[in-house]
């Protein structure tokens, strides 16, 4: 059962799950685990960047974004509860 004080995602899984491939906390999200945790598509995810009111990325130097933990965290914080 996860902590009554944990952040959790809309799938309501803990999000310090640990990964299991490597049993380590993830740290970086990509855009498609953010998409599939938050079950939205690339574009409204793509869409939420452009105008600003998705997460902030790190452009990697390949180009890819990458999501850290501590930035989707401050921002489920910043999301207005209803």
């Amino acid at each position: 059962m996860p902590n009554a004080t944990a952040n959790t995602t809309p799938d309501n899984t803990s999000d310090t799950a640990p990964d299991t491939a490597t049993h380590t906390t993830v740290e970086w999200l990509t855009v498609a685990e953010f998409c599939q945790r938050w079950r939205v598509s690339r574009s409204a995810f793509f869409e939420w960047r452009r105008k600003g009111l998705g997460p902030q990325c790190t452009v990697l130097p390949s180009g890819q974004l990458r999501i850290h933990r501590d930035e989707l965290n401050r921002w489920q914080r910043s999301l207005p509860r209803h």
